[in-house]
């Protein structure tokens, strides 16, 4: 099929990471983006004991 890269050939790209490499980097983001959710909490929490509605 002219034209298609097939997954194989996008492995062997320039710049291509590894399984292992996006599995570190899916695993930092995830860790990322728990410390944010934690933060919103936190953040939230305090705008309704502000308002006194808590």
């Amino acid at each position: 099929m002219g034209g298609q890269c097939a997954w194989w050939e996008a492995a062997d790209a320039p710049g291509a990471r590894t399984v292992s490499e996006l599995e570190v980097e899916n695993q930092r983001l995830r860790k990322e983006l728990a410390q944010m959710r934690m933060e919103w909490d936190i953040v939230k929490n305090r705008c309704v004991l502000c308002q006194g509605i808590a």
